[in-house]
């Protein structure tokens, strides 16, 4: 493999300027981020966040953040709706729908799905890659790369032309209830569109399991759970990083305390807690179903089902929420999601109508469309080195 290490090694040298100018935007992203000073929610204040007074956010939802006592009571009256109907998500840099990176004309983060239920509230955002493409693998992508060794893996994950199957995303749940509430992260389901069914099926898996469900409308079509869940943030700190939990003690403990089974990632959030999932479901595998704006259009909505939490609620959690007892029927809250296909077809606009480079650029910017672009010509060359390799081993 020395052959094969060399000339990877140079066509990752011919790649490093586009490498250079995406660190330059990414310095630039964080930057603004620090500049961006949080000002006052109340509309008759917007005092600036000042260095060692930071600003106090609402207990209840943390979305929105005051600089005294006396401004929020008497902002609460124009708060209370969006605090109590979940308009937004709590405050968090990882997951802000409202951030865009400098010269960008959409939001890096859109929200393309959101629900509430007795308390308990969810948003969903895009996770895939800015090309838009669907995972060939599930999993966390950073923990399944495929090794130099193996040239079948590498050939695969590089041919062109061949259409992904898991559509991934980040979904962020809040508990605003007055008491502990248990998440089942792998009883999320994604409820798909009857009519969009034939396109489902036909990228079906051995093995996979479906679910019988219904429309918001009522007609009756079937769900798909997650292949992969996990919890990667809570309350705005980062848990895992590729697929590893992070080496911060504080966050480790925070980690194991909030996650009652991991099996089942049934996550506990107490109060005003809010936890983010990656999730993945199968919906693609197909030609017709290998972008992510292709799956977004074949959903309906998604479930997100809850329990409110005791020391006397015990597991095995997963599958809890399809059994019949009538205890844990009585108590589950199930939150409906229903996709906002505006926003994601707005969002999408660019790709559809002009292209893959043309969305990066517009969404990512510039210098990454650059480096995609630079990078797809690499690909090329890989692709055609690692055949010729396969075809000498023979």
């Amino acid at each position: 493999m020395e052959g094969f290490s060399s000339a990877s090694d140079a066509l990752l040298r011919d790649g490093q300027k586009g490498v250079d100018a995406l660190r330059a935007q990414l310095k630039d992203k964080k930057k603004q981020t620090r500049e961006k000073k949080a000002q006052c929610g109340n509309p008759s204040c917007q005092q600036e966040e000042t260095t060692g007074q930071a600003l106090r956010a609402c207990s209840r939802c943390h979305s929105i953040r005051y600089c005294s006592t006396q401004c929020q009571q008497s902002d609460w009256k124009n708060h209370k709706k969006s605090c109590t109907s979940f308009s937004d998500p709590p405050l968090c840099h990882l997951f802000d729908p409202k951030r865009k990176i400098a010269g960008c004309s959409y939001v890096e983060h859109p929200i393309f799905a959101r629900g509430t239920q007795d308390g308990m509230g969810c948003w969903a955002t895009p996770n895939g890659p800015v090309t838009c493409e669907l995972a060939r693998k599930p999993g966390n992508a950073l923990m399944n790369l495929p090794s130099k060794g193996n040239t079948y893996d590498m050939m695969l994950n590089m041919m062109p032309g061949i259409p992904g199957s898991w559509f991934d995303i980040r979904l962020m749940v809040q508990n605003r209830t007055k008491g502990p509430m248990l998440l089942l992260g792998s009883e999320i389901v994604a409820v798909i569109k009857n009519s969009h069914r034939e396109k489902f099926i036909g990228g079906i898996r051995d093995g996979e399991t479906h679910l019988p469900a219904k429309e918001l409308n009522g007609t009756a079509t079937i769900a798909q759970p997650p292949s992969y869940v996990d919890l990667t943030t809570l309350n705005g700190k980062t848990l895992k990083e590729g697929g590893n939990i992070v080496k911060d003690k504080a966050q480790r403990t925070a980690y194991a305390a909030a996650l009652i089974e991991e099996d089942a990632c049934a996550i506990l959030l107490q109060p005003a807690e809010h936890a983010i999932l990656e999730v993945q479901f199968r919906l693609g595998g197909i030609q017709e179903v290998s972008r992510e704006f292709h799956a977004w259009a074949m959903l309906d909505h998604f479930i997100v089902p809850c329990l409110p939490y005791s020391t006397t609620l015990n597991g095995p959690y997963r599958g809890i929420s399809r059994r019949t007892d009538k205890d844990v029927q009585d108590s589950l809250i199930n939150m409906r999601a229903p996709i906002l296909h505006k926003d994601a077809d707005t969002w999408y606009n660019d790709f559809v109508t002009r292209g893959e480079r043309a969305h990066i650029a517009s969404h990512f910017g510039e210098a990454r469309a650059n480096m995609l672009s630079s990078g797809g010509d690499m690909q090329a060359q890989m692709m055609q080195m690692l055949m010729g390799m396969a075809l000498n081993k023979k």
